[in-house]
């Protein structure tokens, strides 16, 4: 099953079968040389922090940055492959963020809740360095920011993110990448031949019922990536399950105590029982 417990619901807690997914890779084989950038300079092989975020920059009293650890994951690849902004700052998915708009705190922010005000600071925190490092990376480095925002670039860099992540069960990220690219072939493939404007045919078909389930599948992982973003702030816990050693039994505590909720907001035994088996703050079986 995907390793992911809240994503087991949508495929109804069926196994996955890894044929799907070999079988995707073996697709993106046909088309990944299509989606190669025609410009040379995009092409460049490229070095690049492979997880920069806060735990990995050492900053002086001064607020100077004077070293960034953890770089035992890098790689080279072309420029229009690493280009992006890091996953810890950047705010994809908020329609402010992706139109670059400088974000503001509410006017009447003293005025809410405690759930609302934290909620609030939250998302004016993600749109902030949104924000602020695409702006910093247009004025110093304008390279990064002409290949950042190449048309199509976002998803020539999502598809392959999802080609070589190692697969946990979870095989519709890739399927729905690839249905997308067979819809928008034309806008994210280049002309094969300047003088008539058309890209070459495309090598890959897909059954219209099985892409719709496919694309749903999508649409509905992405929703629980966002309603785990906010269980995991509620809890305090980061993606990879991390906490600090001080917030330790205080991370448990909410975690049980929200799945106690859960439990008591269920409609019936058969609910229940998912919850107690598919909790997704609970330890995992190393047998599953």
């Amino acid at each position: 099953m995907p390793f992911e417990r809240m994503y087991r619901d949508i495929t109804e807690f069926r196994k996955s079968e890894p044929q799907e997914h070999l079988q995707s890779l073996e697709n993106y084989t046909q088309v990944a040389t299509h989606l190669v950038p025609k410009e040379e300079w995009l092409c460049k092989p490229t070095l690049r922090h492979p997880d920069l975020n806060p735990n990995n920059i050492f900053v002086s009293d001064e607020y100077e940055v004077v070293g960034i650890i953890d770089w035992q994951h890098s790689k080279a690849l072309p420029l229009f492959l690493h280009a992006g902004i890091p996953g810890y700052f950047q705010n994809y998915g908020d329609s402010q963020s992706e139109d670059l708009v400088k974000p503001q705190l509410p006017a009447d922010l003293d005025k809410m809740d405690e759930d609302d005000r934290e909620q609030e600071v939250e998302q004016y925190r993600r749109r902030h360095v949104h924000f602020y490092y695409t702006g910093a990376t247009a004025k110093k480095n304008e390279r990064h920011f002409d290949a950042l925002m190449h048309e199509g670039g976002l998803f020539r860099r999502k598809i392959f993110e999802h080609v070589v992540e190692p697969w946990e069960g979870n095989s519709i990220p890739l399927k729905a990448d690839l249905i997308r690219l067979v819809r928008h072939w034309s806008e994210l493939v280049s002309s094969e031949d300047p003088q008539d404007g058309l890209p070459p045919p495309c090598p890959l078909t897909f059954q219209d019922e099985d892409s719709e389930n496919v694309l749903q599948g999508a649409l509905k992982q992405e929703e629980v990536d966002g309603q785990m973003e906010i269980l995991r702030n509620v809890v305090g816990v980061g993606s990879d399950g991390w906490v600090s050693n001080d917030r330790y039994d205080e991370a448990m505590a909410e975690a049980a105590r929200m799945k106690a909720q859960a439990m008591d907001n269920a409609d019936d035994d058969f609910e229940r029982e998912t919850i107690m088996k598919y909790w997704p703050f609970d330890d995992f079986d190393e047998k599953e």
